[in-house]
């Protein structure tokens, strides 16, 4: 089982405010996103009434395009590792089985030469880390991407649809199309 989870954590009267232009100033809206691989999870998640103070880091249009783009480059190489921008050292690690089947591990590789934050070779020194070799359906992984991302895109809508003509989304939608056909 593979499930995406998300939160937008903004101030909602100033979101509604935005045009398309702050948007793009802005470049992303931040909140709480994990990605969940059965039992082992990958990320920060709750829906709970947010405390005093409590604020959400994870840029979330940025992780729907990088796992859309995981999963283009899935289609032409058995190997992509994702970096976690917000990690010195941190990759998601997605190995194609077969046709069907996906493996993903948690590896840590040091990223001070690294520019790409998707590479499809395998590193040469990497180590393990939290857990390895979840095992998800790629056609699993390909619907809750798509799910999520239109989801997503559609709770923009709803919020204050002026922000689905700034770039950032657009490239999204860009993205999602290039999926679809």
């Amino acid at each position: 089982m593979f499930q995406i989870k998300y939160r937008i954590i903004e101030d909602m009267k100033a979101l509604k405010q935005w045009d398309a232009s702050t948007f793009d100033k802005e470049s992303d809206l931040e909140g709480f996103f994990q990605l969940q691989f059965d039992d082992k999870h990958y990320g920060y998640f709750h829906d709970r009434e947010l405390r005093d103070g409590e604020v959400g880091f994870d840029l979330i249009t940025h992780w729907f395009e990088m796992l859309i783009k995981v999963y283009l480059a899935l289609e032409t190489s058995k190997y992509v590792a994702l970096s976690d921008i917000e990690s010195f050292n941190t990759w998601l690690e997605f190995k194609r089985t077969n046709n069907q089947t996906l493996e993903v591990s948690i590896i840590e590789c040091d990223k001070s030469n690294i520019v790409e934050a998707i590479v499809t070779r395998c590193f040469e020194e990497y180590t393990y880390s939290d857990w390895k070799n979840m095992s998800i359906l790629l056609e699993d992984f390909k619907e809750e991407i798509l799910n999520k991302s239109n989801l997503y895109i559609d709770e923009i809508r709803n919020i204050n649809s002026k922000l689905l003509e700034s770039k950032r989304i657009l490239n999204l939608q860009s993205l999602i199309d290039k999926i679809n056909n």
